[in-house]
C-alpha cells in the first residue's frame, strides 16, 4: 500500500517537475511564440519518457500557453491581435472600477495582500527571475480583483487567465530590463494608498494600458519581437 502510495506520488512530483519546466521555458522567452515543441527532444534533454511531456503540454494547453493539432504536434501558442485588443479594453474598463471599489471599501486586509505581492515581486525582480515576476505581477492584478468586494469581477479576473498569461508574458521585450517592473507597481500600490477614486480609476487605466500600442505593434510584426 505504502509503496503504491509512494510510486503515484513520485510519478505525480515527476510530472509537477516538467510541467514547471516547461512553462519556464515559455514564459522565460527560451521557448518562443509559435515555436514547435519536439516531445523526443525535450524527453531527452529532461532524462524523462515522453509520458511526462505529453501530460506536460496537455496541462499547458490547459493554461493556454500551448496548442495542440494531430498533425502540427504542439506549439507555444500566438495571442492574436482581435484577442489582445479585447483583453486590452476589458481591464481598462474594468480594472478601475475594481481599484476604485477596493479603496472604497478601506479593507486593511487588502492593503496587507498587496503589500505581500510587492514583496513576491521584488523577490523575482532582485533574482531576475522573469518567469515568477509575470506570476507576481498576474498576482498584484487579480489581489486588486479580489479585494474589490465583487463576486462578479474576481470571476471575470479568473475567467480571463488564459488570455491574461498571453498578455503578461508578452510585455516582458517590452521592458528595458526586468528591474524596471517594481517601480510600475509600487507607484500604484502608493496611489491605492492615497485613496483618492478618482486618481485611482486614472491611475489604473493608464497603468493597464501602458504597452498596449507597443505590445499589439509587436503582434502585427513578430519580427519585432526582442528577447
Amino acid at each position: 500500500m505504502n509503496g503504491c502510495y509512494m510510486s503515484f506520488a513520485g510519478f505525480a512530483g515527476l510530472a509537477t517537475d516538467v510541467t514547471s519546466d516547461i512553462r519556464e521555458r515559455i514564459l522565460s522567452g527560451r521557448l518562443s511564440d509559435g515555436e514547435r515543441i519536439v516531445e523526443r527532444e525535450l524527453a531527452e534533454e529532461l532524462g524523462v519518457s515522453r509520458g511526462p511531456i505529453r501530460d506536460a503540454l496537455r496541462l499547458l494547453e490547459a493554461e493556454g500557453l500551448v496548442i495542440t493539432s494531430p498533425r502540427r504536434g504542439s506549439r507555444v501558442s500566438l495571442p492574436t491581435g482581435n484577442d489582445a485588443g479585447e483583453i486590452f479594453a476589458i481591464r481598462a474598463a474594468l480594472e478601475p472600477v475594481a481599484a476604485t471599489m477596493l479603496v472604497e471599501r478601506g479593507d486593511p486586509a487588502a492593503f496587507a495582500a498587496l503589500d505581500d505581492a510587492i514583496t513576491k515581486l521584488g523577490a523575482a525582480v532582485g533574482s531576475g527571475d522573469w518567469p515568477q515576476a509575470i506570476h507576481a505581477d498576474m498576482h498584484f492584478h487579480g489581489t486588486i480583483f479580489r479585494y474589490s468586494g465583487s463576486r462578479r469581477l474576481k470571476r471575470i479576473w479568473d475567467g480571463m487567465n488564459t488570455s491574461l498569461l498571453h498578455i503578461f508574458r508578452g510585455h516582458r521585450p517590452l521592458y528595458r530590463s526586468i528591474e524596471d517592473v517594481l517601480p510600475r507597481h509600487i507607484e500604484y500600490l502608493e496611489v491605492l494608498r492615497r485613496g483618492d477614486p478618482a486618481e485611482v480609476a486614472q491611475h489604473a487605466c493608464e497603468h493597464v494600458i501602458e504597452f498596449r500600442d507597443r505590445f499589439l505593434a509587436q503582434l502585427a510584426d513578430p519580427h519585432d519581437h526582442q528577447p
